[in-house]
């Protein structure tokens, strides 16, 4: 009677060690859209969610990942809960179109010296959008970049735009730091992309 009981206990011991939480990696879906993301974080085998500050994400798809908690490369238990902070990069607005018969002659013309754009041509303002974009998404409760006197860095780098610049911003509850900011953005001027956003 003795043996059975240990046996039976011991069974129970090893059911119970085989319930532990299975760790997973957490995959990089930064930049990627977020039906898309939302996608490869519940193929992995978590929960997902969407913060868009205070925004509403009614389509995923027209949503952008800026970055994402769990950070991509951790491990978390299986069923986690992967929070995509997500923004909307938008472009400069075009000029409307000229009467002019010929259009598309100008649009093809190579950008001006004085306005520098990467060889898809990403033009800095668009870029610096972007890159405040993300800022904004960040830190929700105050972003204000110092981009005339704070500005550290700005120049296309492997033809991607990188900035460095000092920024101001506030928290939850209202205390103010500075901090360095460092971006890069790629793509072309329709559709520019987050490829990189540390502040420290």
């Amino acid at each position: 009677m003795r043996r059975l009981s240990i046996v039976v206990l011991a069974g129970l011991l090893l059911a119970g060690c085989s319930s532990a939480p299975q760790m997973v990696k957490v995959p990089d879906v930064t930049s990627m859209a977020g039906d898309d993301a939302r996608d490869a974080i519940e193929a992995a085998g978590f929960e997902s969610e969407f913060d868009a500050g205070d925004e509403s994400v009614w389509m995923a798809s027209n949503w952008t990942v800026m970055s994402q908690k769990p950070v991509a490369g951790s491990k978390a238990e299986d069923g986690t809960t992967v929070t995509l902070v997500v923004g909307k990069p938008q472009s400069e607005p075009e000029p409307e179109a000229s009467p002019d018969p010929t259009p598309t002659a100008e649009a093809n013309t190579p950008a001006l010296p004085s306005e520098e754009a990467t060889s898809a041509g990403l033009t800095k303002g668009t870029a610096r959008s972007t890159c405040d974009l993300a800022g904004k998404v960040s830190f929700p409760y105050g972003y204000d970049p110092h981009w005339i006197m704070g500005r550290l860095a700005e120049e296309i780098v492997n033809d991607q735009w990188f900035f460095k610049v000092e920024v101001s911003i506030t928290n939850e509850y209202d205390a103010d730091r500075d901090v360095v900011i460092e971006c890069t953005i790629g793509g072309d001027e329709a559709a520019p992309t987050l490829l990189q956003y540390d502040a420290h």
